[in-house]
């Protein structure tokens, strides 16, 4: 009787045991994923925010008259000689609707969008968030209704410009994710 004791002690024994190494498992296989993915939208963020950042330290840059055509809180417009070629260039960033990503398990994730001289728009990322912000020589806010107006436009002296990026799949229902915010002081605005 003592030895069906001590199978049965040592069955239940080895149960817990092999529940925790299975347990540990899992937690190591999650915690790897939940690594690989937050390494993953902080390498695209890298490099979408230094585009971003490129581009809009050349605002204006070897362009007379109007600057910026465009500004809203998702959009952006500008002219400059990007590639220095002595010639005017236009970049226009957009931010798409939450429809056009039916593709990836993120329900938040949207296209950002980057033309150059006016050619169709082409994909530079895939974000959840991306807004522009813009302030004049003294910092203070400029109201995107009034953006609508040149002379407003003209006022642009600061752009603060924040970025979301996010996993396209979940870890334990929380997709990963990165952030960037800079205030850009473009010289030539």
């Amino acid at each position: 009787m003592q030895s069906w004791l001590d199978i049965a002690g040592s069955f239940v024994i080895g149960t817990f045991i092999l529940l925790i190494i299975i347990n540990v498992n899992l937690f190591t296989s999650s915690s790897a994923a939940e690594n690989l993915y937050t390494n993953i939208s902080q390498e695209n963020l890298v490099a979408t925010a230094s585009v971003i950042e490129h581009d809009l330290y050349k605002a204006g840059f070897r362009v007379s008259g109007e600057k910026i055509a465009l500004a809203d809180s998702t959009e952006l417009k500008f002219y400059c000689d990007i590639d220095n070629n002595g010639t005017r260039d236009s970049i226009h960033y957009s931010l798409g609707d939450l429809s056009q990503m039916t593709s990836t398990f993120n329900p938040n994730d949207r296209i950002l969008y980057r033309s150059w001289n006016n050619e169709s728009p082409k994909p530079s990322s895939v974000v959840v968030d991306f807004k522009l912000v813009y302030h004049d020589s003294l910092g203070a806010v400029i109201n995107y209704s009034s953006l609508n107006n040149t002379s407003f436009r003209n006022k642009i002296k600061t752009i603060s410009a924040s970025l979301s990026i996010q996993s396209a799949e979940p870890i334990d229902g929380f997709y990963q994710g990165a952030e960037w915010q800079k205030n850009i002081i473009p010289k030539n605005l």
